[in-house]
C-alpha cells in the first residue's frame, strides 16, 4: 500500500491535469488563431485508452508502478501542450495528458480500494475526489496569476510540476516496501472475472458514462462556456475552470458529510441527478433571454451533480471482492472514459456550439438516465449481491 499521503498526491495531479488543459484551450485558440474544441473529446480519447492499457498493465505490474508512469505522462502531455504551436501539436498533447490520465485514475481507484480497509469505498473515493476538485479549482488561478508575470506557457508547464511531484512521492513509498510483484502475478493470474459480475454491474456501467460525458461537457469547456456567454476577454475566461471546480469540490464534501451523517449513497445521487436535470432545462430556456442566469442555473447543477462520479464508482466497488475488483474497475472506469470522449464530440455534431441550449437539455436528459439507472441500482441491491456473492 503507498499509503494515504501519496494516494491524495496522486489525486491532486489528476486534479491539476484535468483544470490545465481545459483552462487554457481559450488563450490557445488566440494563440494559434484557431479552434482547438475537440482537445476536449481527444483528451477523453487518450484516457479511454490509458484506462483499458491500465488494466492490462495492473496484472503484470502493482498498481503502484502503473501510477508513477501515468503521473509522469500527464507532467508530458502539460509540457507538451504548452510548447505546442499548431492545433495538431495541441490535440497530440491532449491525448498524451489523457492517456497518462487514464493510467493514473484506474491504478489509484484500485489504490483506494485497498487503502479503505473494510470502510465504504463510495466515502472515500468522495474525499479523494472532493481534493481533486480543490486542486482543480486552485490551478487556473496560479495560471492566470502566474501569465501576469511571465509566459503562459511557463506557467502551465509550473504546472506540470505537480503530477510528476506525485510519482516522485508514490515511488519513494515503494522503495520503502518489499516487493510483491510475484505474489501480484500469480493473484492475477488465477482470478477470473465472469460475466455474471458485469451483468450485477450494469446500472453502474450504464450511469457511469452518461455521467462523466455530462461533467466532461462542463469541465472541458468551463473556460469556454463564460466565454462565450458572457463575453468574457479569452485571458480572464480561465477563471471559468476555477469556479467550476470550487463548485464541484463543495458538492463533493457536502456528500461526505451526508454519507458519514447516514444519508444513503444512491439517493445523494439519484436527487442530485434530478435536481442537476431541472436546473439544465431552466439554462436552456435563458441561454439567448439571460445568459446571467443560465451560468447560475448550470452553477447550481454542477453543485447538484458533483458528487456523482465518486459515489457511483465508490458503490460499484464496494459491492466486488478483492479478486474481481481490478478487472471490474478497468471495465466501469473504461465505460466512464467512452462517455467522456463521445458525449462531447456528439454534441460538438449535433449541437455545433457547446454553450448552445441543445447541449443543456441534451446534458439534462442524460441525468434522468443517470437517476433511473441509479434508483435501479437502489431497488435492486439484495438481487446485485446476491449475483457478486457467487462469484
Amino acid at each position: 500500500m503507498i499509503g494515504r499521503v501519496a494516494l491524495f498526491a496522486a489525486f491532486i495531479g489528476l486534479g491539476a491535469t484535468a483544470a490545465a488543459i481545459p483552462a487554457a484551450l481559450p488563450a490557445a485558440e488566440r494563440s494559434i488563431g484557431g479552434s482547438v474544441l475537440e482537445a476536449v473529446p481527444v483528451l477523453f480519447a487518450g484516457l479511454l485508452i490509458g484506462v483499458v492499457l491500465g488494466g492490462f498493465f495492473m496484472r503484470v505490474l502493482r498498481p503502484e508502478v502503473v501510477l508513477v508512469l501515468g503521473c509522469t505522462l500527464q507532467s508530458g502531455g502539460l509540457i507538451a501542450f504548452a510548447l505546442s504551436h499548431t492545433s495538431l501539436l495541441i490535440l497530440a498533447a491532449s491525448w498524451l495528458a489523457g492517456f497518462g490520465f487514464g493510467l493514473s485514475e484506474v491504478s489509484a481507484t484500485l489504490c483506494a480500494k485497498r487503502e479503505s480497509r473494510g470502510k465504504s469505498a463510495a466515502i472515500s473515493l468522495s474525499a479523494l475526489t472532493g481534493a481533486v476538485a480543490i486542486t482543480a479549482a486552485c490551478t487556473p488561478l496560479l495560471i492566470v496569476i502566474a501569465g501576469s508575470f511571465v509566459d503562459p506557457r511557463l506557467a502551465l508547464m509550473g504546472v506540470a510540476v505537480i503530477p510528476v511531484a506525485a510519482a516522485a512521492l508514490v515511488f519513494a513509498t515503494l522503495r520503502g516496501q518489499p516487493s510483491r510483484a510475484n505474489d501480484e502475478k500469480a493473484r492475477h493470474g488465477k482470478r477470473r472475472t465472469n460475466l455474471r459480475v458485469y451483468v450485477a454491474l450494469v446500472p453502474f456501467l450504464l450511469a457511469l458514462p452518461v455521467y462523466v460525458g455530462i461533467e466532461t461537457v462542463f469541465a472541458g469547456w468551463s473556460a469556454v462556456l463564460p466565454a462565450t456567454l458572457l463575453d468574457i476577454d479569452p485571458a480572464l475566461a480561465g477563471l471559468g475552470t476555477s469556479a467550476f471546480w470550487m463548485l464541484m469540490a463543495l458538492g463533493r464534501y457536502v456528500a461526505v458529510v451526508m454519507t458519514t451523517r447516514g444519508a444513503a449513497a444512491e439517493n445523494i445521487v439519484v436527487w442530485g441527478s434530478a435536481a442537476g436535470a431541472l436546473c439544465l432545462f431552466v439554462a436552456a430556456g435563458l441561454t439567448e433571454r439571460a445568459p446571467e442566469w443560465a451560468i447560475i442555473a448550470i452553477a447550481i447543477a454542477v453543485v447538484a451533480i458533483a458528487p456523482s462520479y465518486g459515489v457511483i464508482a465508490g458503490l460499484a466497488l464496494d459491492r466486488l471482492s478483492e479478486g474481481t475488483a481490478p478487472d471490474a474497475l478497468g471495465v466501469l472506469v473504461a465505460c466512464g472514459a467512452i462517455g467522456g470522449a463521445l458525449i462531447p464530440a456528439a454534441i460538438l455534431i449535433v449541437a455545433k456550439d457547446p454553450a448552445s441550449s441543445l447541449t443543456f437539455v441534451i446534458c439534462a436528459g442524460g441525468l434522468v438516465a443517470v437517476a433511473i439507472a441509479m434508483k435501479l441500482s437502489s431497488n435492486n441491491e439484495d438481487a446485485i449481491s446476491a449475483q457478486l456473492s457467487r462469484q
